[in-house]
């Protein structure tokens, strides 16, 4: 079982009905293996997306400093947002600065 299964149905049983453990630690083995079990389709897929988003992320990042480096290397220093949306933002602006200048508009 992952880590991620694990601390859901934790979370889970803890939730729903105060637990199903005592003093940090469920009742039984059966109790502990039918709730990860309840929880691993879940937990699989929150890894999955986990992996997709940092997969973005990166890609995201590398994006945006090949299009300031390839168009806006002029601009004072450039310094990438941390997360996913601030970095999408700064793609969106760059590209967008490049649609004016390629139509003659002034910024």
């Amino acid at each position: 079982m992952s880590d991620t299964t694990e601390k859901m149905a934790a979370n889970i049983a803890v939730a729903l009905n105060g637990g199903e453990w005592k003093d940090g630690k469920w009742y039984s083995e059966t109790h502990r293996k039918a709730w990860c079990d309840a929880v691993a389709p879940y937990a699989s897929e929150i890894n999955r997306l986990r992996a997709e988003l940092l997969e973005a992320h990166v890609y995201a990042g590398q994006l945006a400093c090949s299009l300031r480096r390839k168009h806006f290397s002029e601009l004072p220093p450039f310094e990438l947002q941390s997360d996913l949306y601030g970095r999408l933002t700064q793609i969106d602006n760059m590209t967008c600065g490049m649609a004016r200048a390629a139509l003659g508009e002034k910024e």
